[in-house]
């Protein structure tokens, strides 16, 4: 019997007879490389949250059919090798053909149990569609049955045929005897003559509705407005007697109103009719109010200068001109990363990306400034100050800088990391190009120093640099390129550093084939749709050169889950994509080594959770020379996992800069045969690299 995945799944789920199963296992001891699928297996099965293959859309596994026909055995030859070889190299799709053959397995093998009521209600449905009609009453003479059969064929028939078919249907579908339909009834005719009490319109507002106005809308206006002479007279305010006034030219007092009375009190009438009023009450007289004394203003407070503030300058609009791809932006409210390839104004506070293999035209004022994002930029546009024409920040990537017209005069602030530079393009036409490399860690934190890559570069006119408030440096193409400073040192040109390559038109070159990927990968955007879940399936495309710019576009707009992903996936260049986007990721905050963990331990074993993690942090030089870690790096080439084994890897082929031909998608037997090479090494040198003396 051959020894293939099918076979091997049928042996973990004990469907084998028991001869071929003990054949199984003899070969199984005897070939090292079954033993580890085996294991695999059923490592895979355990595993906590691995992910599931997509049904559809990019990056989306092999149909469902075929993998039924694979578990039935009517695929054909060609397919069956492919499946096999793409479960042999995916855990994610390994772990999904087990689990659907040992579910089938479970749902076969086992007889299914009925339920009791369930045989008997189906027994009674059989009954009842096969039972025979009611049988009439033996008659006295063969005469008188004939007779009666003739007469009654009809009734016979329809009651015959009623009977089977209420015999067919449950209790609760029977129709009801016949109170119940009048409940009904008598209900429906309640519910509508409460209706006609509750919207029957009063009919005396019919009759004492006003009379309809006529006439234009204009009229209508005037006569619903007041007239004059409808308006109430107020009245008169009754006359004051003669002798109201005092001796002393004051007005008299006014008595104050009556006293209320107390309720249920008897009044008596008087013989004229009249009710005499009660007494009026007294009223003090007011009281002198003193003289207002005389304020004294208290002496003003010293109050201290404020501090200048500097005005804030209104924001040029910046604008998104074109490219030859996508343009990526995320607002400053933290929304998920969108996609987009329309004009658009860039805002103060979000960020703004050109993912691999794109670039990006923008546009300052009326094209006083043109910006040029190259491929893996971003930035983040920041509010100026007074005298700056634009304040971005360069979080990584490439960009340049040209002036265009000579009205004006540029200054572009740049942050980099936490320091300030400010850029003057003195001359129209000058081309500036600003380089950000984040590091890669050498080893655990703490153990090394990390330095940002890249620097400035003048590629035409002359530019004034200057670095926070220190003063401001000439560059031109002749001076050199200015690589970032470490803290204290200062700012100088170095004629030696090698130049930009991307600032040279003549040097880039585009090739069909690149134009022909990127106008593939742009196609797998959707516009105004999130990029994570557009872009994160097509890490596991069957393109390499796809899959290596999905995983670039995940670690560009540092999304976790997309770049672990990157670890498991079946191109290599997709999984170095990865890992250096998880290195340069893990140094940027202390708190990523949980995150990374916490992801790590979604799609792996628990086991190799922490050696993916040391490994992602990186080895110095002394490292290299260290003879016990040497062994443990090259013992990590024959590691089952592909991530562990492609980290590794990583690790000493740019240590020792060599490769042995090793590949760590190769089959386990030439794998092996690079491993030896890679052990002769270590016992030549003593370690992966010489120590120095």
């Amino acid at each position: 019997m051959r020894l293939t995945l099918r076979t091997l799944l049928a042996y973990v789920d004990d469907t084998l007879p028991p001869a071929q199963a003990r054949e199984i296992g003899t070969r199984i001891a005897e070939v090292p490389e079954a033993a580890v699928l085996m294991q695999k297996l059923r490592d895979v099965i355990r595993r906590r949250r691995i992910s599931a293959p997509n049904l559809t859309g990019p990056g989306s596994g092999p149909d469902p059919n075929i993998v039924g026909d694979y578990l039935e055995s009517s695929l054909a030859p060609a397919d069956v090798v492919e499946l096999e070889q793409l479960c042999y190299r995916s855990d994610m799709h390994l772990a999904e053909v087990a689990a659907c053959h040992k579910i089938l397995s479970l749902v076969l093998g086992d007889p299914v149990e009925v339920p009791q009521d369930m045989r008997e209600r189906m027994y009674a449905l059989g009954r009842s569609n096969k039972s025979p009609l009611p049988q009439q009453e033996a008659s006295p003479s063969a005469a008188v049955a004939a007779e009666r059969e003739q007469a009654a064929t009809a009734e016979q028939s329809m009651r015959s045929t009623e009977a089977l078919f209420e015999d067919g249907i449950p209790d609760y579908l029977k129709r009801g005897p016949g109170s119940r339909r009048w409940t009904t009834g008598a209900f429906v005719l309640l519910l509508g003559i409460v209706w006609l009490a509750l919207f029957m319109p009063d009919f005396h507002t019919w009759k004492n509705a006003p009379p309809e106005q006529e006439g234009t809308p204009e009229e209508l206006v005037a006569q619903a407005e007041p007239k004059p002479d409808a308006i109430p007279e107020a009245p008169a305010t009754p006359a004051q007697p003669a002798g109201a006034a005092s001796a002393d030219g004051q007005p008299a007092k006014v008595p104050a109103a009556p006293a209320a009375m107390e309720p249920n009190a008897v009044v008596k009438v008087g013989d004229d009719n009249t009710v005499p009023l009660p007494e009026p009450l007294a009223v003090p007289e007011p009281a002198e109010m003193p003289e207002p004394k005389e304020m004294t203003k208290p002496a003003p407070a010293e109050v201290a200068p404020a501090v200048p503030v500097v005005p804030a300058a209104p924001a040029l609009p910046v604008a998104f001109a074109g490219g030859d791809g996508v343009f990526l932006h995320r607002d400053a409210s933290g929304l998920p990363w969108m996609a987009t390839n329309e004009p658009t104004l860039l805002k103060v506070g979000a960020q703004y990306a050109s993912p691999v293999p794109f670039s990006t035209e923008l546009q300052v004022g009326n094209q006083l400034v043109d910006l040029r994002l190259e491929p893996g930029t971003l930035i983040q546009r920041l509010p100026g100050v007074e005298g700056e024409t634009l304040a971005l920040h360069l979080d990584r990537g490439r960009m340049e800088l040209m002036r265009v017209v000579a009205e004006g005069h540029p200054r572009i602030r740049v942050e980099v990391g936490s320091r300030v530079w400010t850029i003057e393009l003195t001359e129209p036409g000058t081309i500036v190009g600003v380089a950000v490399d984040l590091p890669e860690p050498t080893g655990l934190p703490g153990t090394g120093m990390l330095r940002l890559g890249g620097g400035i570069q003048v590629a035409a006119g002359v530019a004034m640099i200057a670095l926070g408030e220190e003063a401001p440096i000439r560059l031109a193409p002749d001076t050199g390129r200015l690589a970032w400073p470490q803290v204290g040192m200062g700012v100088m040109p170095d004629p030696v550093l090698p130049g930009f390559p991307w600032l040279n038109a003549d040097q880039t070159v585009v090739t069909s084939a690149a134009t022909t990927y990127a106008r593939m990968f742009a196609k797998e955007f959707m516009m105004g749709g999130s990029v994570a879940d557009n872009i994160s399936p097509v890490v596991d495309n069957r393109s390499a050169k796809l899959a290596e710019f999905a995983v670039q576009t995940m670690a560009l707009t540092d999304y976790l889950p997309g770049m672990v992903r990157g670890l498991k996936a079946d191109h290599e260049e997709a999984r170095i994509a990865a890992i250096v986007g998880l290195r340069t990721w893990l140094v940027r905050d202390p708190a990523n080594e949980e995150l990374l963990r916490g992801e790590l331990g979604r799609s792996f074993r628990d086991a190799d959770v922490s050696p993916i993690v040391r490994l992602l942090w990186g080895y110095s030089a002394a490292d290299a020379m260290n003879t016990e870690t040497s062994a443990k790096l090259v013992a990590l080439l024959g590691h089952e996992e592909i991530a562990v084994r492609e980290l590794a890897f990583y690790h000493v082929a740019q240590l020792t800069g060599r490769k042995y031909d090793y590949r760590p998608l190769d089959p386990p037997a030439r794998r092996r045969a690079a491993e030896l090479r890679w052990e002769d090494h270590l016992k030549r040198v003593g370690a992966l690299v010489a120590a120095q003396n």
